[in-house]
């Protein structure tokens, strides 16, 4: 029976069973059909989240082979990986314009700042590109890289879509001319004269969404009088520090004017405020409410306004912003303590109308002790970090050193909570309290991609990280990253327990090594037992002898192959290694 006789059907089981590079090494090119049967595969790549291995596998067939031709959308990124793979890529796999020259979707996702250059230099030869996405993994602005992506939209005449993070443009520099062909624009600027230049230049933009560093009064030639005459249907707005409140008022007078808008979305950041007055002249009910009224008529109006305010009385703070906003049914306040430092608190305080800022939180454990669970509930309903410090410090009251009765969360799920840190400067005080507390959260943590514990203790304290991996009922299947800093023997039967917990990591780093027994035991079972793992760091280990350490640090690859399983025909993979202040494993 002939393969090529098989239904299509059939043939997209078969491929179910295979990643996509191994289908395209298997079936590409091999005839009409089965190139029509993988055409997703070959038009749209996507090289996120992948191992090292099989990274390097795209990147040879990109470069040697006509796949590329093909390619339409395209996705690259440094995300989960302290490997610059961005970089790795334009060696082996370039000029863009050249191996992939019908590509019309590009996202580049963690870029490093040379790189971007590179990059951008390139990307303007990309004749059919209608879609450019770039996150860097840091904030930076420079005029430099302001005027590289003015040339970049002055060159690329099919591009309608972009969309930069992390990347602050100037825009003084901009050119009287226009772009009609940006219809859908994400952009971070520097100041209120920059968003004035945008909405001038992209005369058809239906979709903006603008980060604003320092919303401020405009220069004298500056005017908002134009914008009412844009075809924007929908407006994102963050401003990073508190705004000047009458160039504020002067631009939703104009904004609420444009014909076509029906979806407006601010997020407004005041400054971390010392007074209580200085929160309570920013967060006036009344003025923002006549705000909110002056959209009343689009389908969508979503405000958001945080700040972090240290005060003697945060009870004050409370009492007032509440009663600010009480008398207002479309907004909604939320003012907490997260933090004690001895006299003064820290406290967090958001009035949103739909949608509540995700940030971080800290539990303490005199916050945990006192708190009922509603109102730690309500404290991490919303957030997407939460850290918990599980030391009883010195200075604690002695009445808070009394443990509750045991905690009980209301029924509700935290889904938007990603990451968890349980932590402590020296031991771990972990209570029975903080015990519930955990378990009850892991259950109904559906979302949770990242934990890290952490200790200071003097001896062997994997019981530190025992009893937090204890808490979770069953396997986390959603858990994908993972951090030790804890003083302790990880041997084998111990690094057993982490991934039965654990089972779908695809990171993990530990920051203390003792023995060069555990370093070897730690690799091993990680190759046998993680098997979605691609990354893993780890410390070189302290015992070590100079010799060892000499042979190491001048070939990492070959040590390994040879002292590891990494070497085994069997158990081993393909894998990457640098060593310097600690030992960095891509697999």
């Amino acid at each position: 029976m002939s393969f090529e006789i098989l239904p299509d059907e059939i043939l997209l089981m078969i491929y179910s069973y295979l990643n996509g590079i191994e289908i395209l090494e298997a079936f590409n090119d091999l005839n009409i059909r089965l190139n029509s049967t993988i055409s997703n595969h070959r038009k749209h790549i996507n090289l996120t989240r992948k191992r090292y291995g099989e990274f390097n596998r795209y990147c040879r067939m990109l470069a040697h082979t006509n796949l590329g031709l093909q390619v339409q959308t395209f996705n690259l990124s440094n995300t989960d990986s302290n490997l610059d793979l961005l970089t790795l890529f334009r060696k082996q796999v370039w000029r863009l314009d050249e191996k992939l020259p019908n590509l019309e979707c590009l996202t580049l996702l963690d870029i490093k700042y040379d790189g971007l250059h590179l990059f951008l230099s390139n990307i303007m030869s990309l004749e059919k590109l209608t879609e450019l996405n770039i996150t860097c993994d840091r904030t930076f602005s420079n005029d430099s890289i302001s005027e590289c992506f003015h040339k970049l939209i002055r060159n690329i005449h099919s591009l309608r879509k972009l969309k930069l993070k992390n990347i602050r443009l100037s825009l003084g520099s901009v050119d009287d001319g226009h772009n009609d062909t940006i219809t859908d624009l994400t952009i971070e600027i520097e100041t209120t004269d920059d968003l004035v230049i945008l909405l001038h230049h992209f005369r058809n933009l239906h979709y903006l969404s603008v980060s604003i560093e320092n919303f401020q009064a405009l220069h004298a030639q500056q005017t908002f009088d134009h914008i009412s005459q844009t075809q924007l249907n929908e407006f994102h707005l963050e401003i990073l520090h508190a705004p000047d409140r009458s160039t504020l008022e002067k631009f939703i007078f104009v904004l609420v004017n444009i014909s076509g808008l029906r979806h407006v979305k601010f997020q407004i950041c005041l400054d971390p405020i010392n007074k209580n007055e200085d929160a309570i002249d920013y967060l006036n009910g009344e003025e923002w409410d006549r705000i909110r009224m002056q959209f009343d008529h689009l389908l969508n109006f979503d405000c958001t306004l945080w700040a972090a305010s240290i005060s003697y009385d945060v009870d004050d703070l409370t009492e007032y912003v509440t009663d600010s906003f009480a008398q207002f049914s479309s907004w909604f306040v939320d003012v907490f303590e997260t933090k004690s430092y001895f006299s003064y608190s820290y406290s967090y305080v958001c009035v949103f109308t739909n949608t509540r800022r995700l940030c971080g939180a800290e539990i303490k454990y005199v916050l945990l002790n006192k708190r009922n669970g509603q109102e730690i509930a309500t404290l991490i309903e919303r957030i997407s970090s939460l850290q918990v410090y599980t030391v009883k410090n010195s200075y604690v009251n002695d009445e808070d050193t009394i443990e509750s009765p045991s905690l009980i969360l209301p029924d509700r799920v935290f889904s938007q909570l990603e990451r968890i840190e349980v932590y402590a400067d020296s031991y771990m005080y972990f209570t029975e309290r903080l015990e519930s507390f955990l378990k009850q959260l892991f259950s109904r943590t559906s979302n949770l991609k990242s934990i890290e514990i952490s200790s200071a203790g003097s001896d062997d304290d994997f019981n530190d990280i025992e009893d937090v991996l204890n808490c979770f009922e069953k396997p986390s299947m959603s858990i994908t990253h993972c951090e030790f800093i804890v003083k302790a023997d990880y041997d084998e039967s111990r690094m057993k327990q982490v991934l039965f917990h654990l089972p779908m990591l695809t990171y993990l780093k530990i920051e203390i090594l003792y023995a060069f027994e555990d370093f070897i035991a730690t690799v091993n079972t990680c190759l046998i037992h993680a098997k979605y793992l691609f990354y893993l760091e780890l410390p070189i280990p302290y015992q070590i002898r100079p010799k060892t350490y000499g042979t190491m640090k001048e070939n990492i690859q070959l040590w390994l192959k040879e002292n590891t399983l990494l070497g085994d025909s069997i158990v081993g993979r393909e894998f990457y290694a640098v060593m310097d202040r600690d030992i960095q494993i891509w697999f």
